[in-house]
């Protein structure tokens, strides 16, 4: 494969510690291949500030045959990165994420809300209090009320 990158380096990221697989190239074989390991605490991920980051799925490089280890999960990576194989996942801004993060908080809010009212149906029906029969619903919820306020329909 040709070598795109001089140096580069690859992270596999585990949940305890990542693997760093370092490899220099000097334009015609492999001058140094370096693999450490690092803690996961922020002062350990700030000892790699020179390197310019690229997030990649690992489903774009796993599935290699052969008895892996936590380096050589590195090492793979590494080589295809300095090769230029790899492309960099799409990382939203900031303010993107911070809305997803706030979307999916919202969404998970309002299923526990519905779980729970449902549940206390369950049980006032099955304490024979027929509530759902007489109101349509029995916890006064506007969930589907006209986002424009009370406009008029035709």
């Amino acid at each position: 494969m040709r070598v795109i990158h001089q140096r580069c380096c690859a992270l596999d990221v585990h949940k305890k510690l990542f693997v760093a697989c370092v490899l220099l190239w000097d334009g015609e074989h492999a001058v140094e291949e370096r693999k450490m390991r690092f803690g996961t605490f922020r002062r350990d991920l700030e000892r790699q500030k020179q390197f310019k980051l690229k997030r990649v799925n690992a489903r774009h490089f796993h599935g290699v045959d052969g008895k892996q280890t936590v380096l050589a999960d590195a090492a793979w990576p590494a080589e295809l990165l300095q090769c230029g194989l790899l492309k960099a996942s799409f990382v939203p801004p900031r303010e993107i994420r911070e809305l997803r993060d706030l979307t999916r908080l919202r969404v998970s809010l309002l299923q526990d809300q519905n779980r729970v009212e449902n549940r206390i149906e369950k049980i006032l029906e099955d304490a024979n209090i027929k509530l759902g029969s007489v109101a349509s619903d029995i916890f006064g919820n506007q969930r589907h009320a006209d986002p424009q306020g009370d406009r008029q329909r035709r």
